[in-house]
């Protein structure tokens, strides 16, 4: 009798638990929520983003960390993020709109020249294709 009544207290404590660790995960949401839309999407990013391991392919969790990723520039974390919540989510238009926001960003020529000149001089190789940097039509280039 007494077992039954341990084992049943137990049982009580542990769904009171996730009871309220839910809530409590709801409320992160509803503030990363509130701060992206007061523009503080390093606020938002710096609360979210430490819960990636426990939350991450929860669809609106990585709706709202792909948002605040793309916004700060880390255009190769919110398209990971976004494609979670397409995988879970397909027809999901504010996802991919945002997903399409990112991909697009990374082709436009000015940041990623940066991106390849920073890549070359921190890989230190000694031959290095320069067939990207063209565009900017630099035949020679001092790293």
């Amino acid at each position: 009798m007494r077992y039954k009544r341990v084992v049943r207290n137990a049982v009580v404590v542990v769904l009171l638990t996730i009871t309220m660790i839910t809530f409590a995960a709801d409320d992160v949401l509803q503030q990363a929520k509130q701060l992206l839309s007061t523009s503080h999407a390093q606020a938002a990013y710096d609360l979210l983003n430490p819960l990636q391991e426990e939350r991450a392919g929860q669809p609106e969790y990585d709706f709202l960390l792909g948002r605040a990723a793309l916004e700060l520039g880390r255009h190769t974390e919110a398209v990971f993020a976004l494609e979670r919540v397409l995988a879970v989510l397909p027809d999901n238009g504010p996802a991919r709109a945002l997903i399409a926001q990112a991909t697009s960003s990374d082709l436009e020529w000015e940041p990623r020249f940066h991106l390849i000149v920073q890549s070359i001089v921190q890989s230190d190789a000694d031959v290095v294709c320069l067939c990207e940097l063209n565009h900017f039509g630099l035949e020679s280039l001092s790293l």
